[in-house]
C-alpha cells in the first residue's frame, strides 16, 4: 500500500491532502488493496466481493481480488477499467481510463504503461500467457492480441510495434514526467535486462521485490505479486 500512495504522490504532484479526495486514483486502489487482503483470508473472504462491488459501481472500475498486482500500481482516471481476475501485473504498472485487460492468463512487466482506452484480449489457456514486457508502453487506442516486446510501443488495432525506446530515454520519462511537465527524482535500476530509469519514490521496492526474486529461485522473473 505504501508503494501505491507514493505513485500516486508521484503521479499527482500537487500538495495538501485534498487531492486524496478529489481524484480517485488512490481510493480505487486501497479499495483493491484491501479486498486483496480479505480474499487471502478464508473467514474475510466474502468481503473480498464486496471491495469489488465497491468499486464497480461508485467508480466504474472492475478489479477482482484473484488479480496479482505489484507494488506501486497506477489508475490515473479510472473510470471503465476492466481486468480479468487471473492477470498478472508487475510492479509500477500504469493504466488510464477505460483500459480493459480481457481474457485468461495476461502477464503485464514492470512499469508497462496503457495509455486511454487500450485493450489487451487473450485466449491463452493452460500455462501460457499473453504477456506485455517490462516497460512496454501501449498507445491510446491500442488492441493488443499478441505479445508485446520488453521497451517496445504498440499502437493501432490490431496493436503493432511503433517503435523501441532508445538507451537514453525512458519510458517512465515519456509516459509520466513528460506528460505532466516537471522535473521529478530518478535513479537508474540495474537489476533488468537493460539498465532503466524508475521513480526515487520506488527505489526501495526495486531492491525488496529483486532480492526476494533471487532467494526464491535464483533470480526468477521480476513479475511478482502484491
Amino acid at each position: 500500500m505504501r508503494a501505491d500512495r507514493e505513485m500516486f504522490r508521484f503521479v499527482r504532484v500537487r500538495r495538501g491532502l485534498f487531492k486524496y479526495i478529489y481524484y480517485p486514483d488512490f481510493t480505487v486502489v486501497c479499495i483493491f488493496r484491501l479486498s486483496q487482503y480479505c480474499h487471502g483470508r478464508r473467514a474475510l473472504r466474502p468481503l473480498s466481493y464486496l471491495g469489488t462491488m465497491l468499486n464497480d459501481h461508485i467508480f466504474g472500475v472492475y478489479l477482482p481480488p484473484g488479480i496479482t498486482a505489484g507494488p506501486g500500481l497506477s489508475l490515473a482516471h479510472p473510470r471503465g477499467t476492466m481486468i480479468h481476475g487471473t492477470a498478472v501485473l508487475g510492479t509500477g504498472v500504469s493504466l488510464l481510463e477505460q483500459c480493459i485487460l480481457g481474457g485468461p492468463n495476461i502477464m503485464v512487466g514492470n512499469r508497462a504503461a496503457f495509455s486511454a482506452c487500450s485493450t489487451a484480449f487473450s485466449n491463452v489457456r493452460g500455462k501460457g500467457s499473453l504477456t506485455i514486457g517490462h516497460d512496454a508502453m501501449l498507445g491510446a487506442r491500442a488492441n493488443v492480441v499478441s505479445d508485446v516486446a520488453p521497451r517496445t510501443v504498440v499502437v493501432g488495432n490490431p496493436a503493432k510495434p511503433l517503435r523501441t525506446m532508445e538507451d537514453d530515454e525512458d519510458m517512465w520519462a515519456v509516459f509520466h514526467a513528460r506528460r505532466y511537465s516537471v522535473d521529478l527524482p530518478w535513479f537508474l535500476d540495474h537489476t533488468g535486462e537493460s539498465d532503466h530509469l524508475v521513480p526515487e519514490v520506488l527505489r526501495p521496492f526495486v531492491i525488496d521485490i529483486t532480492t526476494a526474486a533471487a532467494e526464491a529461485d535464483g533470480g526468477g522473473p521480476e513479475v511478482t505479486s502484491g
